[in-house]
C-alpha cells in the first residue's frame, strides 16, 4: 500500500507547522533556549513487515532506525527530539521500490506533570506524491502493575482528522538485565482518518497484541526482539490487510 498525500493547501499546512512549533516552544517557556545534555540512544531493528496503526505498508522486509536525544532539561520542562526512519528491503509485491528509504519522522516532545506529554510530528515520505504531513499529539501514561497509556493524535496536514489509542503493558523482570513486556492496544479513528486510508467511516479501528523481550548487555549496548499480531476491529473502518503477524529484532546503543 502506498501513501498518496494531497494536502488541500500546502501553504496553510506550512503555516500550521510553524504555529505548532511556536506554540510548543511557548509552552516550554524561556528555559527551552537553555538545555542540559542527556543520554541519547540509537536503535536499529529488522522485521518482516512495517505495520502502522493497523495498516500494512510493507510485508516484504524492512529496516527501521530511531535516534532519540532522551529528556533534555529545558528549565523545569523535560523536552526531547526523535528521528525515526523506515527502509524498505522488499518491494511489497511490486508496489514499492525496494532498497529505498520510504519514511522519515521528526518529533519534538515535552514532558508535563502527572504523566502527560505533548508533541509535534513531521512525517516525510520521499517516495510518495505530496509526501509530507504533520500531527500534534497529547498522551498520558501511568506506572502500575499493568501500565496504561492513552494518546490522541490530530493530523492537520494531509488528513485533517484524528486517531486515538489505548494500550496496556505488563512488564516482567526476567533477570537483572532482561525484561519482558506484554502489550495490548486498541485504536479509534475519525471519519477523515479512516476514509483517507481506505475505510468507509470512522470508529473502532485496529487492535494489536505483542510480546517483547529486551536484554541490556552492558551500560551502552542492548538487544531486543518482539512478535505480535495486528488486525482490524471493523472492516468498514479499517479494510482487511495483507498481513497480521509480524516479528522484529534489533540492537540499541546509548551514548
Amino acid at each position: 500500500m502506498t501513501r498518496e498525500f494531497k494536502p488541500s493547501s500546502p501553504r496553510l499546512a506550512s503555516r500550521l507547522t510553524r504555529w505548532a512549533l511556536v506554540a510548543l516552544l511557548a509552552i516550554l517557556g524561556p528555559g527551552a533556549t537553555s538545555v542540559q545534555a542527556a543520554d541519547a540512544s540509537f536503535t536499529l531493528d529488522f522485521g518482516n513487515a512495517y505495520i502502522w496503526r493497523g495498516i500494512v505498508f510493507n510485508d516484504s522486509g524492512v529496516a527501521q532506525f530511531t535516534l532519540d536525544t532522551g529528556s533534555l532539561n529545558a528549565g523545569s520542562v523535560p523536552i526531547g527530539f526523535n528521528v525515526w526512519g523506515n527502509f524498505d528491503i522488499g518491494d511489497f509485491d511490486g508496489t514499492l521500490e525496494k532498497n529505498n528509504l520510504s519514511e522519515i519522522d521528526l518529533t519534538v516532545y515535552a514532558g508535563l506533570p502527572a504523566g502527560f506529554e505533548i508533541g509535534f510530528i513531521a512525517y516525510e515520505f520521499p517516495q510518495a506524491e505530496g509526501g509530507s504531513t504533520q500531527e500534534l499529539y497529547v498522551s498520558w501514561s501511568g506506572d502500575y502493575v499493568v501500565s496504561p497509556s492513552v494518546a490522541f493524535y490530530y493530523d492537520f496536514g494531509a488528513v485533517d482528522s484524528y486517531y486515538a489509542s489505548l494500550d496496556l503493558t505488563y512488564s516482567i523482570a526476567a533477570g537483572e538485565k532482561t525484561g519482558v513486556d506484554l502489550n495490548g492496544l486498541i485504536g479509534i479513528a475519525g471519519d477523515g482518518f479512516a476514509t483517507f486510508n481506505g475505510g468507509e467511516k470512522g470508529g473502532f479501528y485496529n487492535y494489536n497484541v505483542s510480546a517483547g523481550v529486551s536484554h541490556q548487555v552492558n551500560d551502552a549496548f542492548g538487544l531486543s526482539g518482539s512478535a505480535g499480531y495486528s488486525g482490524s476491529l471493523d472492516k468498514a473502518v479499517l479494510p482487511e490487510q495483507s498481513l497480521g503477524f509480524y516479528v522484529m529484532g534489533g540492537v540499541s546503543l546509548a551514548f
